[in-house]
């Protein structure tokens, strides 16, 4: 019996162990599924799965302003803090005055005061046109000044599916509680600064506004939003203590206390802890606070930064590259040039910017010896300054000065570096739709065209990027040329464009290029470049970014291939391949408005080059076009044979025998030629004896 009855308790325990899973999974989703939860005494709907999916803007702003303010205050918010919400904050308004997103609302005028019908009127706006577009609407006065940044990420943390009217909780003044028709328990969200709505509350007092616009008992617009949100969402004002600190409220109207100063006391504590703020009635006093707070992010993403930098250099240590091996110091001497340990320049002049930095140098020895020596010295002479460059040090300046102190002389070894400072970088903001026109010039060169059209064709390069190849009537090759252009054309996709002029006479760089220009559209950036050239997309972004409109011209560096004699494998850019041609300007981006305005390149010049540097040369004199000059590693001039044995005028003969010498190898490979020949000729003389 004992047994039997044991069985039995073990197996209702069972049973209702397996009732309470079921229980438990259950009765939750049917609740869930009903749509309902239980807060604060209140029964709250939220929002059902398909409405939840729509696609939402977190945050919409409605400002109250008036014709009064509209100058001042509307003008400020709209530049400051208002600035980031773009297109999703209007300012309520019958003023006609200021360009800035207005709403004039119907049956209402600025004049009107206390605001009641406003405040209803820009609500039943809401509910019109923009209830279901936003998760959160925020009303705000035009002297208040809201921590956007800070507000949406507390917003975040906020089921925005619920209803919640959020501010600055309030009851009135003592003498009028319990008569403005809220109850001693109940709270309304002063108007001051700001009150938030989330999309359910909003969806549910929509159907009473008008209602409620005609049911008022008191004169404070704030207080009625208030009644009406208690009566038809059953909801009040959020009654946290924090929200006191996060809607601040100078509710003592202490009209100084936004003009203290925001960087100490209690406004520094305001700044810091609060997300809006109200009531800064000076504008001059909202930009000061402004000002601070963009400081202050400044100085916390400097921070942010730094910690990031700590972090990563230890990393970029382990992976950097030997530079113990390059611990030479180079010799300047009489401050006007310094010899360096390169085979290449040995010696080179010093520039302005070198001259400054070693002035900086000595500046900080003399506040040295100042505080060193501390009575009075002679300095004898300076001999010698050496500089040594570490790319993770810097710049090291050392020198031996020779001293008189107190009649006794003496030499003093100093040494200085300047660190380099932390790499700072900024996003350019660069129209990827600005029309380029490259226009290049042609003569003799079929081999070069071919490669340049496969190039073009095989890397489908931007759309909005055109080519014009400038002929000469005397190219030998101009009938394939053209009927290669004309079917390569026909096929292009849509943007893109390939075509071609003809230029009577003999070919001349300037002449032809000046010819060219006529054809291009005034609104392109016109591009003056070779036909040898291999080109990467990423160049045609550099010169959208480096071409400015009546401002800049883009003169890029480009890498120079050496001769394939000496380099029968090209494996990128390093100065066995070739070398950066800091010497031509042939190849350059401009507005053709600016080039048709004030420029033209020299025709009276009919040999090689010499019309590039004469074209630099006039953009400096006339002064309205600064030169931005840089290394582009997406163009590559690819090597071909020069011949300057036919120029007649010495010094374009002298300038073209340069260019030819430098581009046929780097000196190492030029002395590994020489020595391997050396070595060879040795051997045949051993075998020959």
């Amino acid at each position: 019996m004992d047994r039997k009855k044991k069985r039995r308790i073990e197996y209702e325990r069972t049973l209702f162990f397996l009732a309470g899973i079921f229980i438990g999974f259950y009765i939750p989703s049917f609740v869930i599924h009903k749509g309902f939860c239980y807060e604060e005494g209140h029964l709250i709907e939220e929002e059902s799965l398909g409405e939840d999916l729509q696609p939402r803007i977190n945050l919409y702003v409605g400002v109250m302003t008036s014709e009064k303010y509209i100058t001042s205050r509307a003008v400020f918010v709209n530049n400051t803090w208002g600035k980031p919400l773009y297109n999703h904050l209007d300012f309520y308004t019958s003023s006609e005055l200021v360009n800035v997103k207005k709403v004039k609302l119907e049956g209402v005028d600025d004049s009107e005061y206390p605001p009641q019908k406003k405040s209803f009127r820009m609500l039943k706006y809401w509910c019109e046109n923009y209830l279901d577009k936003y998760d959160w609407f925020l009303r705000a006065d035009d002297d208040s000044y809201i921590n956007m940044e800070k507000l949406k990420s507390w917003l975040v943390t906020i089921d925005s599916r619920r209803a919640f009217m959020i501010g600055h909780p309030g009851q009135g003044k003592a003498e009028k509680k319990g008569k403005i028709g809220i109850s001693s328990t109940d709270y309304y969200c002063m108007g001051g600064p700001g009150v938030l709505f989330s999309r359910v509350a909003l969806k549910r007092i929509c159907p009473y506004i008008k209602t409620c616009e005609r049911s008022v008992v008191s004169r404070h617009e704030d207080v009625e939003i208030g009644r009406c949100v208690l009566a038809h969402a059953g909801i009040g004002c959020s009654k946290s203590f924090e929200l006191s600190t996060l809607f601040f409220s100078n509710y003592a109207n202490n009209s100084n206390y936004f003009k203290a100063n925001p960087e100490v006391g209690n406004l520094k504590s305001t700044l810091k802890d609060s997300l809006t703020m109200h009531a800064i009635k000076d504008v001059r006093y909202a930009y000061r606070i402004d000002f601070i707070i963009l400081k202050n992010k400044v100085e916390k993403l400097k921070k942010k930064i730094s910690t990031i930098y700590s972090a990563l250099s230890g990393k970029v240590k382990e992976h950097q590259f030997d530079i113990t091996k390059n611990n030479s110091w180079n010799t300047i001497a009489n401050f006007k040039k310094f010899y360096q340990n390169y085979k290449e320049k040995p010696i080179v002049y010093m520039q302005t910017t070198g001259k400054i930095e070693i002035l900086f140098f000595f500046q900080e020895v003399l506040y040295y010896l100042h505080n060193l020596i501390k009575r009075s010295y002679i300095i004898k002479n300076i001999p010698t300054v050496y500089r040594h460059f570490s790319p993770s040090n810097g710049l090291t300046y050392a020198t031996d000065i020779r001293l008189e102190v107190d009649k006794k002389k003496s030499i003093l070894q100093l040494k200085g570096t300047r660190k380099f400072s932390s790499i700072q970088s900024r996003i350019l903001d660069v129209d990827d739709s600005s029309p380029i026109t490259i226009v290049i010039p042609l003569f003799n060169k079929k081999e070069a065209f071919d490669r340049f059209l496969k190039m073009w064709i095989s890397q489908a390069m931007d759309r909005n990027v055109h080519l014009l190849f400038t002929i000469s009537k005397a190219d030998k090759h101009l009938n394939i040329i053209t009927n290669t252009i004309n079917r390569f054309s026909a096929s292009l996709p849509y943007g893109m464009s390939i075509s071609y002029i003809v230029k009577d006479g003999d070919f001349s760089r300037g002449p032809i290029l000046n010819y060219g220009s006529q054809a291009v559209p005034d609104h392109h950036i016109m591009c003056f470049l070779d036909v040898d050239l291999k080109l990467t997309k990423s160049t045609l972004r550099r010169i959208r970014a480096s071409t400015i409109k009546g401002k800049q011209v883009y003169f890029p560096i480009m890498f120079s291939q050496f001769d394939s004699d000496f380099n029968k494998i090209y494996d990128g850019h390093n100065k066995n391949n070739g070398y950066w041609r800091e010497s031509s300007f042939g190849q350059v981006c401009l507005y053709k408005t600016d080039f048709t305005n004030s420029l033209k390149l020299t025709e009276s010049i009919y040999e090689w080059g010499k019309e590039d540097l004469e074209f630099a040369e006039q953009i400096i004199k006339k002064k309205i076009l600064t030169i931005f000059r840089s290394p582009d590693v997406g163009i590559t001039h690819i090597f071909h044979s020069i011949h300057c044995d036919r120029i007649i005028n010495e010094e374009q003969k002298k300038m073209c025998i340069a260019v030819k010498y430098r581009t046929y190898a780097s000196q190492n490979q030029l002395a590994n030629k020489f020595y391997s020949s050396i070595n060879l000729l040795n051997i045949n003389n051993d075998n020959d004896q």
